[in-house]
């Protein structure tokens, strides 16, 4: 029985050893490759670019919206009117100039529960207006559909 337990224990010694190198060799090479898993072109290394502190008063800057699949705004903020023009394309006016800004925009009901059906949505100034920025929203084939959604302007 010492014999076998021995051999056992050596058995599961040496496995023990290899495994822990194995895991070391992986690691050795997995580390380099996550540190720049984006290439060369693509490494987030280097100085920290600063820019100057915001200012309390660049938050009242900013405008949103949320509305519903109709077309109904269902709130917001410096939101003038909504107006759709065919399935899914929509055309959402600010009481002030947001061609400068940056438009983001989420797929979403306009209530505290559910979920709204799973889709594409696009955002860009609006040609017919300065004030407004015209979205979007697809099902997931690509097709315009009708899609409540959130909308951030951010100047």
């Amino acid at each position: 029985m010492k014999n076998l337990a021995g051999k056992t224990f050596k058995r599961r010694a040496a496995v023990g050893v290899a495994t822990i190198g194995l895991l070391a060799g992986v690691t050795a090479i997995a580390a380099p490759m996550a540190a720049n898993a984006g290439g060369a072109d693509h490494a987030n290394t280097g100085r920290v670019a600063k820019g100057p502190a915001a200012e309390p008063a660049v938050a009242k800057k900013d405008r949103w919206a949320v509305v519903n699949g109709d077309g109904t705004l269902a709130r917001g903020r410096g939101v003038t009117f909504v107006e759709t023009s065919g399935t899914g394309n929509y055309i959402v006016h600010f009481d002030k100039n947001v061609r400068a800004c940056m438009y983001a925009g989420t797929i979403g009901l306009s209530g505290a529960s559910g979920t709204e059906t799973p889709g594409f949505i696009t955002t860009v100034g609006a040609a017919v207006d300065v004030n407004a920025v015209f979205v979007t929203t697809d099902d997931v084939t690509g097709a315009s559909a009708a899609r409540g959604f959130h909308l951030y302007v951010g100047c």
